[in-house]
């Protein structure tokens, strides 16, 4: 539950942890497998296609295409569910608080799946199902943002379709044929910047690049880190408000310069945060030790740490370890 999440990481890691989010439980371990299953209450689409989906969180990912007769653009989504998680949730957080599980200070994360992601879900094209996601999923935000005190909130979008997608197209060989993008890199950019630029500059806002680990392996392996760098670049000269942090995975076999060296041209403002996921609990300490020092070889600055996708998806009984762990690398190394 979100208050298990909140007790747990507020006790363990306290004020090194800047926001705690609520640990996407119930439901939303499908994390958007969550919002292919909510599709179905909508009027006007009819079930398109379904993929059965394995891995720690079992499930069927459904797609759907407008009905005959009627337009995309006038169908009703209703809620995309996540913002309404994120008012229930909040609750258990000043409750946590309350209790003393949560120093002050701390703020609430709300971690949310981009609009373009969730837009996969609808065999339709891209000019036509990007902006009808786009637009239900900002309401729900404009929601979450009257509804939760701006002082204690954090807003992340999760940005691993985008990441995973231009690996992609970079590199086909190395993709599963689904993850071919029909949208350019620009265009990803420009959608990518107004999720951004919708959040008001006294709620912290940051980005999490990722590769996926509906199996416990990346969808895409990153060839290096070029990719990454060229997000970070593009997004942060593209939104009008300061981006606060961006999280970016490391493999854990990966220490080598080769795939470091890109982040040498990396061209972001010094007062964005970088959080990296080096920590594995299959190497602790020492794994992470190493792949920081080759990363702030070339990223010529301090970073936070994390691990390479989170922590959901995970078995209950493994959490408090790692959760131990990143304290004693985040205060050791």
């Amino acid at each position: 539950t979100a208050e298990t999440v909140f007790g747990e990481v507020g006790t363990r890691l306290g004020s090194l942890m800047p926001a705690i989010p609520d640990g996407e439980t119930g439901e939303r371990l499908k994390w958007v497998g969550f919002f292919s299953e909510k599709l179905s209450e909508a009027k006007g689409l009819v079930l398109a296609g379904e993929i059965p989906f394995g891995g720690e969180v079992p499930q069927t990912l459904k797609f759907y295409k407008a009905a005959e007769g009627t337009d995309l653009s006038e169908v009703d989504l209703g809620s995309t569910g996540y913002g309404e998680a994120a008012m229930d949730s909040y609750g258990d957080f000043v409750r946590s608080r309350e209790a003393g599980n949560i120093p002050h200070g701390v703020r609430f994360q709300v971690s949310l799946p981009s609009p373009l992601v969730l837009a996969a879900f609808f065999h339709e094209p891209f000019d036509k199902r990007l902006p009808l996601v786009e637009k239900f999923m900002l309401r729900d935000v404009k929601e979450v943002l009257a509804a939760i005190p701006h002082e204690d909130l954090a807003i992340q979008w999760d940005l691993a379709f985008e990441t995973e997608s231009e690996e992609a197209r970079r590199h086909p060989e190395n993709a599963p044929p689904f993850m071919q993008p029909d949208f350019p890199f620009e265009s990803m950019i420009e959608a990518s910047a107004r999720l951004f630029d919708a959040i008001p500059a006294d709620v912290l806002a940051g980005v999490h690049l990722c590769y996926g680990n509906p199996d416990g392996k990346h969808i895409v392996e990153p060839v290096d880190g070029s990719v990454m760098r060229d997000i970070m670049n593009a997004l942060s000269k593209a939104v009008a408000r300061k981006l606060d942090w961006i999280h970016l995975p490391v493999p854990i076999d990966r220490h080598d310069d080769a795939f470091f060296v890109p982040f040498e041209t990396l061209d972001i403002p010094a007062e964005i945060e970088l959080y990296l996921g080096v920590v594995h609990e299959h190497d602790g300490v020492e794994g992470a030790a190493k792949r920081l020092a080759a990363a702030e070889r070339f990223i010529g600055r301090k970073v936070g740490i994390a691990t390479e996708c989170g922590l959901g998806r995970r078995k209950p009984e493994q959490i408090p370890s790692l959760l131990d762990l990143h304290r004693q690398i985040a205060t050791q190394v």
